[in-house]
């Protein structure tokens, strides 16, 4: 199963390689929410401004068929917080922080950026946001830090709490052709699964039907009993 982590790192390091330029705008774009104007942008030679319309179809068909695997596998952010937690872990010795998901928090957070995103291009006209939103861009790298920051104590704090993008595709994840199945004759309970979980929940063992799940794999590996298993939702 070492094979498993193996794939999974050499895919994340090749999308970030393919995806990173699209985290560049948060340090020079003139708009205070990145992406979102990128067709007027004046910063012709922005990646996003070109790279925004190809990703968009690829990330919605991998929303279809695996859930929120692009978070665990794709994702060019999940992957540097996946290397901050990771470093911090080794240096310190020490577990991460617990932390209780909140769905309700994410769901919040994907219902403003709409919101302001809508604003912003000039489909509602809300004046409270005027009031709220930063008059500046550099905000955007600094909550980008201070999540990093985050990430360094407990696993993936910006995915689990307030990533809009994870949000949306939570709910595939009840409906993706893709899906993890436990067996529950073999489980044992013995929390090896949770302890290796990047979105971790407070029950005993993973809960393979959260809509938190990135589809890692990290528990299935973990489990001495191969109770966790990967599988096409639709065949018998």
């Amino acid at each position: 199963m070492l094979k498993l982590r193996f794939i999974r790192l050499s895919v994340q390091f090749g999308a970030f390689y393919v995806a990173f330029p699209m985290l560049l705008p948060v340090f020079y774009c003139p708009y205070v929410l990145p992406w979102v104007a990128c067709a007027g942008c004046p910063v012709y030679w922005c990646p996003s401004k070109y790279m925004r319309t190809q990703l968009v179809p690829v990330i919605a068909g991998l929303t279809l068929v695996t859930g929120r695997g692009f978070c665990g596998w794709l994702c060019p952010y999940g992957s540097i917080q996946d290397l901050f937690n990771g470093v911090s872990r080794k240096l310190s010795g020490s577990v991460d922080l617990s932390v209780k998901n909140s769905p309700n928090l994410k769901y919040a957070a994907l219902a403003a950026t709409l919101l302001i995103i809508a604003h912003l291009r000039g489909w509602v006209r809300l004046s409270i946001i005027d009031y709220f939103l930063p008059l500046t861009p550099a905000w955007v790298p600094l909550a980008l830090a201070l999540s990093l920051l985050a990430a360094s104590f407990t696993s993936r704090l910006w995915c689990r709490l307030l990533c809009p993008l994870g949000a949306a595709m939570s709910p595939f994840n009840k409906a993706s052709l893709l899906s993890l199945k436990l067996d529950g004759s073999k489980c044992v309970e013995c929390s090896r699964c949770k302890s290796q979980c990047t979105v971790p929940s407070h029950r005993k063992s993973v809960d393979v039907s959260s809509a938190d799940c990135i589809r890692c794999g990290e528990c299935i590996q973990a489990c001495p009993r191969n109770a966790l298993a990967a599988r096409i939702r639709y065949l018998k």
